[in-house]
């Protein structure tokens, strides 16, 4: 195990155990006593702008294109989730006002949100626009696009990589 999946667990087990005092099943948290794992962070990895380019041209040319391109761009230029992404219809993709409704049960905090679409989120978007339906996602056909543009992928890249070159620009308040 990692040190964040065993601080995870303890934590879990000292919840479960102060319940346990609580209620009168055990007298003492032994889950308590466990030291905490230091962790150590790096920055986060982030694509470049290059990076970015030849990922998003490498999937406009694959033959089912509509399957990677929009799971891509709402990524990188709008920040959301792969589980926000996979789970997004197009009826909440609002071209008109250019915002993305994000509904409580797709978000990882159960709080519904706004997104504002940028200037390029909404052209990338636009020719593969839905009526409704979800935003389209293939594994397989992300693995291959991301490997013939020689992209090296890490755990939350496309958000850290929207963070990355959007807040400098525009702040944290869109």
């Amino acid at each position: 195990f990692n040190g964040t999946n065993r601080n995870n667990y303890k934590r879990c087990l000292v919840v479960f155990f102060n319940y346990g005092m609580r209620r009168g099943y055990c007298k003492a948290n032994p889950a308590a006593a466990v030291e905490a794992v230091k962790i150590k962070r790096g920055l986060p990895a982030i694509l470049h702008t290059d990076e970015v380019r030849r990922l998003l041209q490498t999937a406009k040319k694959e033959k089912h294109s509509e399957r990677i391109v929009p799971y891509l761009v709402l990524g990188l230029f709008a920040g959301l989730r792969p589980d926000e992404i996979v789970r997004l219809d197009w009826r909440n993709v609002n071209f008109k006002s250019e915002e993305i409704y994000i509904a409580h049960d797709a978000t990882k905090t159960a709080d519904d949100r706004y997104v504002k679409m940028s200037e390029n989120l909404v052209q990338w978007l636009l020719p593969y626009r839905r009526d409704a339906g979800l935003v389209a996602f293939s594994r397989a056909l992300m693995d291959k696009v991301r490997s013939s543009a020689g992209v090296t992928w890490a755990i939350d890249v496309m958000r850290h990589t929207y963070a990355s070159h959007h807040c400098p620009i525009h702040g944290t308040d869109e």
